[in-house]
């Protein structure tokens, strides 16, 4: 029988639309996929990405968690949106410098919110080549009160949250751990109601976006066709579960490519952005995770947009699944949409 270490996390993504949970062991044997839980969740649940319901979700996750028999209660959790903020910064600073004092000083002028509404955390990246008295900085903050939202619904759950990160680096664990060999990339999550875009450059984090948009958008369109559509059957619709005699397929092909295209646009529009204000050369590899990600129609239009590969990610080429109880083919089939969770997953006690 294979044993974890007693500081791995068990990785919750509290998305809008669904809850995901992976729970991975680390081993001197590999990395095992122990136990993957997907679970729904009504569309009213959140507004603008917050919870409006925290003791709903609190009952939902103790449910969860009891229902697939997950004993290890400390968890890895994320959040996004507009109430974090993560950006590249440039400081300048001598070995004898109190960097923390410098870099939290600097974060005023990079932070849209009330510096006393805010966790700040950073990561330093290395020295600038030009100016060896430059550091370049990854600057993370969040909103107190965002952060205290999301840990009071898993503790009411039962769960102990030892890490708070965020989506967009909880895809890029995965997408370091699958693809070693890639150094420079884009990585790009759609979600439910939001895009995340993370530009890689020499493995690091270099340019970040989160745009309001997300697959509910086509959900709603396709119920914008036939006035007896409710949400539900509108999601089998956009999924392919089902086909449904109230909408016709042009209608619905056009319905999808006219939110697909909207999104192609915002995403070109963030790498243009991106290249006018940075001398990186033009990434050719585009990987995609998310719910988003399974629409063909978007994937081949992207390609067209941004004028690079477009791979849909895959999480679990390290990752041993034949103990999970699931099939490889089920696995494939939700691996994208499980990449944040998977991501929290390979965090650890003690991680930063």
């Amino acid at each position: 029988m294979i044993f974890g270490r007693k500081n791995q996390l068990v990785g919750l993504d509290l998305g809008t639309s669904s809850v995901k949970i992976a729970e991975i062991h680390n081993t001197k044997k590999g990395l095992f996929l122990k136990k993957i839980a997907v679970e729904k969740i009504p569309p009213d649940l959140f507004s603008d990405g917050e919870p409006e319901d925290p003791q709903y979700l609190s009952e939902l996750l103790k449910d969860i968690f009891a229902k697939n028999k997950i004993t290890n209660k400390n968890i890895a959790m994320s959040i996004g949106g507009y109430s974090a903020i993560v950006k590249p910064i440039t400081i300048t600073a001598k070995e004898d410098d109190d960097l923390q004092s410098i870099i939290f000083e600097e974060a005023e002028h990079y932070i849209p919110f009330d510096i006393s509404e805010v966790s700040i955390d950073y990561q330093v990246m290395g020295k600038m080549e030009q100016n060896p008295n430059q550091l370049s900085v990854l600057l993370v903050a969040a909103k107190h009160e965002m952060i205290n939202k999301y840990v009071s619904i898993a503790e009411n759950a039962g769960l102990n949250p030892v890490v708070m990160d965020i989506d967009a680096f909880a895809v890029q664990n995965v997408f370091e751990l699958n693809e070693p060999e890639v150094e420079n990339a884009v990585l790009i999550n759609i979600g439910a109601n939001k895009i995340s875009l993370n530009v890689v450059n020499d493995k690091k984090s270099v340019f970040m976006r989160e745009v309001g948009m997300g697959s509910s958008e086509i959900t709603r369109s396709i119920m914008g066709l036939d006035s007896e559509l409710g949400f539900e059957e509108a999601e089998k619709i956009k999924q392919g579960l089902v086909s449904s005699e109230k909408v016709n397929k042009l209608d619905l092909d056009q319905a999808v490519k006219s939110v697909s295209t909207d999104w192609c646009v915002e995403i070109a529009r963030a790498l243009d952005f991106f290249y006018s204000n940075n001398q990186s050369e033009k990434v050719e590899k585009v990987y995609l995770c998310g719910g988003g990600s399974l629409i063909e129609i978007f994937r081949n239009e992207l390609s067209a947009y941004v004028g690079a590969e477009i791979i849909q990610l895959n999480p679990f080429q390290v990752i041993h699944t034949e103990k999970s109880g699931w099939t490889k083919e089920e696995l494939f089939a939700m691996g994208p949409e499980l990449c944040v969770a998977l991501g929290l997953g390979l965090r650890e006690m003690g991680d930063k």
